[in-house]
């Protein structure tokens, strides 16, 4: 059982999902079984990106700042379903190779994740739209002085990329319930 990523299938993938495909192609030629996992963009409380996001979300007083347009489509994961599903894969006999593609109930524009977001912290602010090559521009120059950027180009790159997937496959063949995304996110965020 190998825990992948949806970056995996990208068109345009970040160095991580390049890794993530490299070792799904590296795996699918050995003789054992396999079965991949592939999530969408994972979420929880003490997750590094979603922490990063939420931080990102309440850095300024008024507005939040969006790489871009902000329009790609997301279907965001709970990790608690993600994991869930992971527990139950490891009792699945294989007679052939698997691939689960994994994601939330619930798909939205990215956009639309940052005011679910900031929604349920009662929070009412402007989303201001920065032009991605201008940021693009900068990143490329700040990474080469630091590693110790909010975002990056790699990051970009995934925010980018659409993620859709049919969940009630998952419902189905694993007899779970997951969270909704609203649910999920405030079991998420952290605690006042």
């Amino acid at each position: 059982i190998f825990t992948s990523s949806m970056t995996a299938t990208s068109q345009k993938p970040n160095a991580y999902g390049k890794s993530k495909k490299m070792a799904e192609d590296y795996l699918n030629k050995k003789s054992f079984r396999t079965l991949i996992i592939r999530p969408t963009l994972l979420y929880g409380r003490g997750g590094v990106t979603f922490s990063k996001l939420v931080g990102m979300s309440n850095m300024l007083p008024l507005i939040v700042p969006i790489i871009g347009k902000g329009n790609s489509i997301k279907q965001p994961i709970y990790v608690d379903d993600a994991a869930e599903i992971i527990r139950c894969v490891v009792a699945i006999k294989l007679d052939s190779n698997k691939v689960y593609q994994i994601g939330g109930l619930q798909q939205v524009t990215f956009n639309d994740y940052v005011k679910k977001i900031l929604k349920i912290q009662n929070k009412n602010k402007k989303l201001i739209h920065m032009p991605r090559s201008i940021v693009w521009f900068a990143l490329g120059l700040f990474e080469k002085i630091t590693k110790n950027l909010p975002v990056t180009r790699d990051a970009i790159l995934e925010l980018e990329t659409d993620t859709k997937i049919d969940s009630s496959m998952i419902e189905k063949d694993f007899n779970i319930k997951l969270h909704s995304l609203d649910d999920g996110i405030k079991l998420s965020l952290p605690k006042l």
